[in-house]
């Protein structure tokens, strides 16, 4: 179920800058019966990050055209991958650049997902540099030390940055509620800014929620009436504990969950 450079192969050429060297970026994507979700926010997110590194964009149609033929009637996750191609030795980047593009689908059960998350701060911290923060880039080695970090007794893991700000979780943005605020926190030195992280964001007013942008202290989780994670593939779900203790619940969290269903 991979298409290399829309061509049915399983092996990319070992000299691929995103091999060697993480050059590129990456989308998952959520598949329900064929229906690629948020589909037009993930490709904008990818089209962004290529302008920003330098790497030439796939065509729309062609992008969609390979999804489609990979996922029709399906549910599960599509990957989109674009590298910046094959180079020679070095971290020179070539100055023709022939993109790499990868689709991988793998089917899904969705419902296998657990609702509420236990949650553990990370020992391991995200470097800074605004230069990468928001993109999806692949070089994921921060998120893979932290998750090393334990084994089944959470279900995700909260990253600071080397400065102590709470940033993420290893594979969701956060957010906290106050009263009818939700707070999440700036991704402006670090971070990936997710799909359903900006939707929300956009829908947040709609619902009687002021949407606040800022830096946090893992000490704010504490004085908070609630949290909750979102990621494109399972959604948004609350964090019923942080630390092994015990994490309010709020409405709001409901009713954001009820008023996205069926778009992600």
């Amino acid at each position: 179920m991979i298409l290399i450079n829309g061509r049915p192969e399983s092996q990319i050429e070992y000299r691929d800058r995103g091999l060697m060297y993480g050059d590129g970026l990456f989308e998952t994507i959520r598949v329900v019966d064929g229906e690629l979700r948020l589909w037009f926010r993930h490709l904008a997110r990818l089209k962004a990050g290529l302008l920003r590194m330098g790497i030439p964009a796939p065509r729309d149609d062609e992008l969609l055209s390979e999804a489609n033929q990979l996922c029709a009637k399906q549910s599960g996750v599509l990957r989109l991958t674009v590298t910046r191609g094959v180079g020679a030795r070095g971290y020179r980047c070539p100055k023709a650049v022939f993109p790499t593009r990868v689709l991988d689908f793998s089917p899904t059960d969705f419902q296998s997902h657990v609702i509420g998350l236990r949650v553990r701060l990370c020992n391991f911290r995200l470097s800074i540099q605004p230069g990468l923060a928001g993109m999806k880039h692949l070089n994921r080695l921060e998120q893979v030390m932290a998750r090393r970090e334990w084994e089944d007794d959470f279900e995700e893991g909260l990253m600071l940055d080397t400065e102590g700000r709470v940033v993420e979780g290893t594979m969701s943005n956060v957010f906290l509620v106050d009263g009818e605020r939700l707070i999440t926190p700036s991704l402006e030195r670090c971070g990936v800014d997710g799909v359903l992280r900006r939707l929300v964001l956009d829908v947040a007013a709609d619902h009687g929620l002021q949407a606040v942008i800022a830096d946090i202290l893992p000490e704010e989780l504490n004085r908070v009436d609630g949290a909750f994670m979102t990621n494109s593939l399972t959604g948004i779900r609350p964090v019923i504990a942080l630390e092994g203790r015990p994490m309010p619940q709020s409405d709001a969290v409901t009713v954001l969950q009820a008023s996205l269903e069926g778009l992600w």
